[in-house]
């Protein structure tokens, strides 16, 4: 039984999404206690962390021209390391910016300026 109360320090970490790791102490020479917090092997959780899920857009998602000219614009401003990502956006002249997401009709006025 762990009393909560007394948990001074806890540790997630990536690769064991089912533990977590705890001490009563603020002393560095302890050593954390892995917990387990499993529900048991037929838990629905647990089959979406076993299964590998399918890329809904594999090729990618292409987006407004003009949102990916507006993304590009501020390279500048993104380390280069992630450049790649944003360079290799798909754009396309046929999508129509929806504010909704989904081509839901809108709950408010546009102003044209």
């Amino acid at each position: 039984m762990i009393n909560w109360l007394k948990i001074k320090e806890i540790k997630v970490l990536k690769e064991k999404p089912f533990s977590i790791f705890i001490k009563t102490t603020h002393d560095a020479t302890d050593n954390y206690k892995e917990i387990d917090i499993k529900k048991g092997k037929d838990n629905p959780q647990t089959m979406l962390f076993s299964r590998h899920l399918q890329p809904l857009w594999p090729n990618g998602k292409p987006v407004a021209e003009a949102k990916l000219k507006y993304i590009k614009s501020y390279l500048n401003l993104i380390p280069p390391a992630d450049h790649p990502f944003y360079v290799n956006l798909i754009g396309d002249d046929t999508i129509e910016e929806d504010t909704e997401g989904y081509n839901a009709e809108l709950d408010f006025q546009i102003q044209d300026d």
